[in-house]
């Protein structure tokens, strides 16, 4: 859920920039910033709730055909013979599972439901740079991360399994803030390469990632907590046998 609250924030994200034009259009003709945002928020709670009932149904037929596999390996690690005839689908948790998938969607387009109600109408029609960070914000994204990362350090050092947590979740978010600022520099190292290889189409995606650092972090976070989640529980799924 986490992981794809990312990816939720950045495919409306980039749908707001997308859409500029008409929510200037929609300003200009006087609706109102709470109405462009209600919006996004429906769309966002329609696609949950798609997602949520395809993943629901998705993840009862993954789970009838892994139960067998789960069982042998739960023999073979712990030594616990056991073994599952069906899959408990519980509608109390059903429904739970299904609530979570849309509240937590409309959670993660807050921020671009947001940002769309705050379009300037004149400026709506204007291509430039629209999600460009302000240097205040990024210094204010640094600090937190230092912060975050001096916290966690500490955590760390106790070494008690919750502390150890807590530690694990404050460098995780430090990541996360400091995921805009590196991409951005990483873009303008790369605009050189990239306008070398491809001299047009190589400067024309890299202005776009260094002039969008909002869009491209949702891209950079998502990704970045994907593979470390794969290469972490890979390599407790290894340690395990």
């Amino acid at each position: 859920l986490f992981i794809g609250m990312f990816i939720i924030y950045n495919s409306f994200s980039i749908a707001v920039t997308q859409r500029r034009s008409e929510i200037g259009i929609l300003r200009a003709l006087g609706a109102p910033r709470r109405q462009i945002r209600n919006l996004f928020l429906i769309e966002s709670a329609a696609s949950g709730l798609l997602g949520s009932v395809a993943g629901i149904a998705l993840g009862i037929l993954m789970a009838r055909g892994m139960v067998g596999s789960i069982s042998n390996m739960l023999e073979g690690i712990y030594g616990v013979a056991e073994r599952a005839d069906e899959v408990s689908a519980d509608p109390r948790l059903l429904g739970t599972a299904l609530a979570i998938g849309v509240i937590t969607s409309m959670i993660a387009a807050w921020l671009p439901a947001r940002s769309a109600s705050r379009v300037d109408p004149v400026q709506a029609l204007q291509k430039g740079r629209y999600q460009v960070l302000t240097a205040g914000e990024n210094r204010a994204r640094r600090l937190a991360a230092a912060g975050l990362m001096g916290v966690a350090l500490v955590l760390l050092w106790i070494g008690t399994s919750i502390w150890f947590y807590a530690g694990y979740v404050s460098i995780i978010v430090a990541a996360l803030l400091l995921v805009p600022t590196v991409s951005l520099w990483f873009a303008r190292a790369l605009r050189p390469v990239l306008k070398w290889l491809r001299p047009v189409e190589g400067a024309l995606a890299a202005d776009s990632l260094i002039q969008s650092p909002r869009r491209t972090s949702g891209a950079v976070a998502a990704l970045m907590l994907s593979l470390g989640q794969v290469i972490g529980l890979g390599g407790v799924g290894r340690e395990s046998y």
